[in-house]
This record gives C-alpha cells, structure tokens and sequence, in this order.
C-alpha cells in the first residue's frame, strides 16, 4: 500500500530531522 510506504517515510525523516537536530546540540554544548 503506497500511503502505508509514505507514512513509514515521512516518520523516517522525522526521526532522522531529530536525530541530527540532537547531534547538532551535542556539537554545541
């Protein structure tokens, strides 16, 4: 099912935004 495959995607990416978003703060501190 192709939405189920975008959803997994967009969840992915999210992950992912937030992820680096961390990984970003740790550089800062």
């Amino acid at each position: 099912d192709p939405t189920v495959l975008k959803l997994e995607f967009q969840h992915r990416s999210r992950l992912r935004r937030q992820f680096s978003s961390m990984k970003s703060h740790d550089t800062c501190q």
